[in-house]
């Protein structure tokens, strides 16, 4: 069967059959982007990697040009590349895995010889909603360090009409907060700690990261957090205290339940919360 790719015309909006270039057998080519920027092809011939581009002539006819062969045996080993300035590609052998940076005809071994289906390379990942996102770190107010770190995150709770001492993350070594988002999150050194609010008996769980969406009294869309109830462990999702009720603090999980306990309990170490009573002896 031969091998056809599908396209799609933008500007007759009309889905169209692409074949290969004639040339050789390319049951093992790959589409990649041409160094122009448009539709490219590459494939193995013997010892050497064919690269195509994808063109429209004067007539108005599209077809395959063959830009050149890289000959594999004459490449240059290179300890690194630059990724944000070259487009390496990737090439599987019996050998290992190659990342093969066109222009400048160097190779570097990216792994070890192994059954892949496809290689995709990656410089990092960031999963949308948390600290990593741009949207909440651009305009952020970030510090580093645990001491200034504990510090930030001690005066948001405050300012929020929370429990100082919520979140009693170790070792902070990063501290974020958006004031137009509303956005907080912290970093802690270690991946995960428990910590028991000895005057209630509640064990909680903080993760390497710790995020949540603020508002007056109120932590939400937490994440990172999570209570044990018997044998379980279930996420926060929310904390918050009301104005009728603002020494109770309420935790709601994942599930929908929900406990409420004295802010007491969750006071700084050392903190001491006082309640004065007058007492009328007319």
């Amino acid at each position: 069967m031969a091998l056809k790719f599908l396209g799609y015309d933008i500007d007759w909006r009309e889905l169209c059959e692409i074949e290969p270039p004639l040339w050789g057998d390319y049951e093992g080519g790959t589409l990649m982007t041409a160094e122009d920027g448009g539709l490219g092809f590459a494939t193995m011939e013997a010892r050497s990697l064919v690269l195509w581009s994808w063109y429209v002539g004067d007539d108005g006819i599209a077809d395959w040009e063959q830009l050149r062969v890289i000959k594999l045996d004459m490449l240059i080993p290179s300890v690194s590349f630059n990724l944000k300035a070259h487009k390496p590609f990737s090439m599987s052998s019996n050998v290992g895995v190659f990342a093969i940076e066109l222009k400048s005809g160097q190779v570097k071994k990216a792994g070890e010889s192994r059954p892949y289906y496809s290689v995709l390379p990656y410089m990092s990942f960031y999963t949308s909603g948390t600290s990593l996102d741009p949207l909440h770190r651009s305009g952020a107010e970030i510090v580093n360090g645990d001491a200034i770190c504990r510090k930030k995150s001690i005066e948001l709770l405050e300012e929020l009409g929370l429990p100082k001492g919520l979140l009693p993350l170790e070792d902070i070594e990063e501290f974020g907060y958006n004031r137009v988002t509303g956005f907080m999150w912290l970093v802690q050194k270690k991946k995960k700690i428990e910590h028991i609010f000895k005057k209630i008996k509640q064990t909680v769980s903080y993760a390497n990261e710790v995020t949540a969406f603020t508002e007056k009294g109120k932590l939400k869309k937490i994440t990172g957090v999570k209570t044990k109830e018997l044998l379980l462990w279930l996420s926060v999702v929310e904390v918050y205290v009301t104005d009728a009720s603002p020494d109770k603090v309420t935790f709601k999980t994942g599930t929908g339940l929900s406990d409420t306990f004295d802010a007491a309990a969750f006071a700084l170490d050392g903190e001491v919360k006082y309640a004065i009573v007058f007492k009328d002896h007319t």
